[in-house]
């Protein structure tokens, strides 16, 4: 509290001992003249008694918790994480850790899916890798459904001969679409399962990537109460020339950077969109969105990118 009668205090940084130790009764002099107020807090210039000092939807950030400290609240309710199960759907599939035999190949899938569930907010849960049998698969997604909010899987979500994922979610819960107009990951299964979420993803790693980017990662968002659930998405200028002859959404991975002279933002597709390749999404930092319908792009046109390095509400 400051001392009755007193309107300002003045830092110790600036104050000379004139005569005395400094203490009550001592003399002493200023290096700058001190004004009405300075170095004083005024009581409740953070907030009054009634004021809301946070609102319901707002995300508690570092200072958020510092905030709600001094108010008093030492815990408040907020949104938990979301258990997101996930299994890998595939005889050929071995842990990553095994070398593959012939017709094998390791299991690149959960890892990445596991990364993105928990860059998205979300508890992951490895259910493991379940062989080409429907009891198995079905034991699996039933346990996974049973303890987890959200169950997801890659592979068996085409038109192969041993893809059960859209019939068993068909037979036992609800479709609600199992194609999407995209690329890369247009075989997608999304249904309800005893209530719950439900994605079937594409087994290519890529597609899985994107489709999670796409899907999943803007549901996890919305289950933990978050605002905003889209990545940003910004105009950049191609340095050179696309063409898409298919009707699909393409997703292309891609680098944006900005040119050092005109300060431009500019957008150079990965050399290959194969969508059994992760190291293409490792090395961009964006997605070249083109819409639906054939077209021919040049260098020079502006277009659309999701920008997959940047959170979501991000001001750009």
């Amino acid at each position: 509290p400051v001392p009755e009668g007193a309107d300002a205090v003045v830092k110790y940084e600036i104050v000379d001992v004139l005569d005395g130790d400094g203490n009550e009764g001592s003399h002493v002099s200023f290096s700058a003249p001190a004004k009405v107020g300075e170095n004083v807090r005024s009581a409740a210039e953070e907030a009054h008694a009634g004021d809301v000092v946070m609102h319901t939807g707002e995300v508690v950030a570092p200072a958020g918790a510092g905030l709600l400290a001094s108010a008093g609240y030492a815990s408040v309710k907020v949104h938990a994480a979301p258990r997101v199960g996930i299994i890998s759907l595939g005889t050929e599939l071995v842990a990553p850790r095994n070398v593959p035999a012939r017709g094998q190949i390791r299991d690149s899938n959960s890892s990445a899916l596991m990364a993105e569930a928990l860059d998205a907010g979300a508890e992951p849960v490895f259910y493991g890798i379940a062989p080409d049998d429907e009891q198995a698969i079905a034991e699996l997604v039933h346990r996974a459904v049973q303890e987890c909010d959200f169950v997801i899987t890659s592979g068996g979500a085409s038109a192969g001969d041993y893809d059960y994922v859209t019939a068993l979610v068909r037979r036992e819960g609800e479709v609600l679409f199992d194609r999407i107009s995209m690329r890369p990951g247009k075989a997608i299964t999304f249904g309800l399962l005893g209530g719950k979420p439900y994605l079937g993803l594409s087994g290519n790693p890529a597609a899985a990537y994107v489709g999670f980017e796409m899907l999943a990662r803007p549901a996890i968002r919305k289950m933990r109460g978050f605002a905003e659930g889209a990545r940003p998405v910004q105009q950049a200028i191609l340095t050179h020339c696309v063409k898409k002859r298919q009707d699909r959404r393409f997703f292309d991975r891609a680098t944006v950077s900005r040119d050092p002279e005109t300060g431009e933002l500019l957008v150079t597709e990965a050399k290959t969109q194969n969508s059994a390749l992760l190291g293409t999404m490792q090395r961009s930092n964006c997605l070249l969105r083109i819409d639906e319908g054939p077209c021919e792009l040049k260098a020079g046109d502006a277009v659309d990118v999701v920008r997959v390095d940047l959170p979501e509400g991000a001001v750009l």
